[in-house]
């Protein structure tokens, strides 16, 4: 998670540049901008890779877990049921 952070930071950092070339307006700003957010835009593409794999990876963990321990679930399910009308009743 502080990977991501961070990553989000730098991009936002070098979004920034970008514009900041942008208002310039010369051909050769022109030329450092397109290459400027095309590696923004591979970065953010690379992130969202990792965080999709991560996010099928914890998903095949967990459905291990239940599947090799439902009760476990099916009992924290309920209990959090039951607090849950505890704490909502009239």
């Amino acid at each position: 998670m502080k990977v991501m952070v961070k990553a989000i930071n730098y991009k936002n950092d070098d979004i920034h540049k970008a514009l900041k070339k942008l208002k310039d307006g010369s051909n050769d700003r022109e030329m450092e901008l397109i290459e400027l957010i095309s590696t923004v835009y591979e970065s953010l593409k690379d992130t969202k890779e990792k965080a999709v794999d991560k996010v099928k990876e914890t998903g095949a963990t967990v459905n291990e877990s239940v599947h090799s321990h439902p009760w476990y679930y099916i009992g924290g399910a309920a209990l959090i049921g039951l607090l849950a009308g505890l704490c909502f009743r009239r």
